[in-house]
């Protein structure tokens, strides 16, 4: 009888195999002052946001939310969870009956190559106690990375009650919550971009 066969084969491997240890992420070869972000949102075919970012400012947070968020908003802005956003200068107005889509494009400017993360997806689901519209796509990856898929990128738009009655929007948010937690995890997860 093999020894396979009288321990089970499963136990024979499990006592010569060593556990496999979590291994740290890698250094990323990018840095956020190698990139520049391209907003861009649409109410039906207007374009009413369009905006460059350097990607240190993308870093940060909403330091200086407006008066007259909801505390819900209070409570996102000020929890400790990752968090990559764009500060929205000049407020502008959204009304969710209507077709409201965004683009989010980044460029390597070490390289002068540009990749897709968000391609004009729309804001299919709109928390209205949170103050907060939510679109996702999934990310384009280089083909030099066969085996990784269905990675979401998500933004959220924060918004605040307008004086006119309408919704508007102070912030835009994003993230990578499925895979990445963290700056160096981002970094590397736009690394393997499929970059053009």
């Amino acid at each position: 009888m093999a020894i396979g066969e009288s321990r089970g084969y499963h136990k024979l491997f499990t006592s010569f195999a060593q556990k496999r240890r979590s291994r740290p992420m890698p250094s990323p070869k990018l840095t956020f002052e190698d990139l520049e972000f391209y907003v861009d949102i649409w109410v039906g075919s207007l374009s009413v946001y369009s905006a460059a970012v350097h990607g240190p400012v993308v870093r940060s947070r909403v330091f200086n939310p407006p008066a007259g968020i909801c505390e819900s908003m209070q409570t996102h802005l000020q929890s400790q969870a990752y968090k990559m956003t764009v500060p929205v200068s000049s407020r502008f107005e959204v009304c969710f009956s209507e077709d409201i889509r965004v683009s989010l494009l980044v460029r390597r400017r070490d390289q002068e190559r540009v990749a897709c993360i968000i391609d004009k997806s729309g804001f299919d689901y709109v928390d209205g106690p949170g103050y907060r519209a939510h679109a996702y796509d999934y990310l384009q990856i280089s083909p030099l990375y066969p085996f990784v898929s269905e990675i979401r990128a998500w933004v959220a738009l924060l918004l605040v009650d307008g004086q006119s009655g309408q919704m508007e929007v102070f912030g835009i948010e994003l993230d990578f919550t499925d895979a990445a937690n963290n700056d160096n995890e981002v970094l590397c997860l736009l690394e393997i971009l499929d970059w053009k």
